[in-house]
């Protein structure tokens, strides 16, 4: 099911492909242009909407907040989480492992990430 929004894009770029270039669409190639050009605008659009979304709240935070900065620890923390304790990793390890062995994972990890946070923000503050 195609989206309103795009259906004008895809009927351009069905255009572009078919006629204008003249390509079969049964070709594998002139579907492959077909998607590239079709994906790419969107991919596009997308990355410009939240570049400019970012950027319009970051619009809201004065410099003098943000070069407070945070404590060692804390970014150690939070780098330590966003890797082990991922959406894409609790997918593949639920495949892997049941419910409860899963959760006890999330818990020892999360409570070892959150001790080292506040072990680095002891010994550099």
């Amino acid at each position: 099911m195609r989206s309103l929004v795009f259906e004008p894009w895809q009927a351009a770029v069905d255009w572009f492909t078919y006629t204008f270039l003249g390509l079969s669409p049964t070709s594998p190639a002139a579907s492959a242009l077909n998607f590239f050009i079709f994906d790419t605008v969107k991919i596009f659009i997308l990355l410009v909407v939240i570049i400019f979304g970012i950027t319009f709240l970051r619009s809201f935070f004065s410099p003098e907040k943000t070069r407070a900065g945070v404590a060692l620890g804390t970014a150690l923390a939070f780098m330590m989480a966003v890797t082990a304790l991922s959406l894409p990793e609790m997918i593949l390890l639920r495949k892997v492992l049941k419910r409860e062995l899963l959760a006890v994972f999330v818990g020892v990890v999360g409570t070892g990430i959150i001790l080292v946070g506040y072990l680095f923000n002891w010994i550099v503050g």
